[in-house]
């Protein structure tokens, strides 16, 4: 690929320099490239979704692809948002030329956005906590950052708003938010669970330490909660230790 049209690709995505290596995995035609520099994303956008979409096509290369996609949708979003790009009533857009290949097309995605801006931000907070909790129940064996983002997908697609380049910018905003603050209440929903049944643990510790004629450590706590299939925070192993410590004196 020519150096000018990977000088474009990084300013347009906004990449970071360890992509570079990556823009010579897409091979793109010369007539996408062409257009890039006319500022004609279309066919970018398409060609992005084609080697997305085949199956044939190596994971890495489908990865890459799904990466710059959404980047370049990104890119378009926040471009839409500074230049006040945004559909009417009848959901016509008013300017061009995203309305092409841009989610403003999607009326009922843009209608959804709407009715999700009128919600109070308690409100959302409160759906996505009881969403996770209900659908990944398995989150209260420990904060897990990787359930916490299926959960997160889970939810938007719950609501009708699918992936994040879809929102408007206060439906953005909202879910932020709401991301942060689900995050903490999860965490302390979690933490709450380990105290409340602290004696429960208490015990079960003991006789796991009897059985296997270990002493009373950190790591063997830690090995004690993975057999469990938990992943306790770090306040909770140095209660239970020292609690267990004063009883065998």
């Amino acid at each position: 690929m020519d150096i000018k049209y990977k000088i474009k690709l990084v300013d347009i995505l906004d990449l970071e320099p360890y992509s570079f290596q990556y823009l010579d995995n897409l091979n793109l035609p010369t007539t996408t490239l062409e257009g890039l520099m006319e500022d004609k994303y279309d066919l970018l956008f398409q060609d992005l979704t084609a080697i997305i979409d085949n199956e044939n096509e190596n994971d890495q290369t489908r990865l890459i692809a799904t990466c710059f996609r959404s980047k370049l949708l990104w890119g378009i979003l926040n471009k839409a948002d500074k230049d006040g790009v945004y559909c009417s009533e009848n959901g016509d857009t008013q300017e061009e030329p995203y309305s092409n290949y841009y989610t403003y097309e999607n009326k009922e995605i843009l209608k959804k956005c709407k009715e999700i801006e009128k919600i109070p931000q308690e409100k959302i907070n409160k759906q996505m906590f009881d969403f996770i909790l209900c659908n990944y129940p398995e989150i209260e064996n420990g904060f897990d950052v990787s359930i916490f983002s299926i959960g997160k997908k889970g939810y938007y697609q719950s609501i009708g708003i699918g992936e994040y380049w879809w929102y408007t910018q206060p439906v953005r905003e909202k879910m932020q938010i709401a991301s942060k603050v689900v995050q903490e209440e999860l965490k302390t929903h979690i933490n709450n669970l380990f105290v409340n049944n602290f004696s429960f643990w208490e015990n079960e510790y003991k006789t796991w330490i009897i059985e296997n004629g270990v002493k009373n450590t950190k790591e063997n706590l830690k090995t004690f909660f993975s057999t469990r299939g938990k992943k306790v925070p770090g306040f909770i192993i140095d209660m239970l230790k020292a609690k267990i410590k004063a009883s065998l004196i």
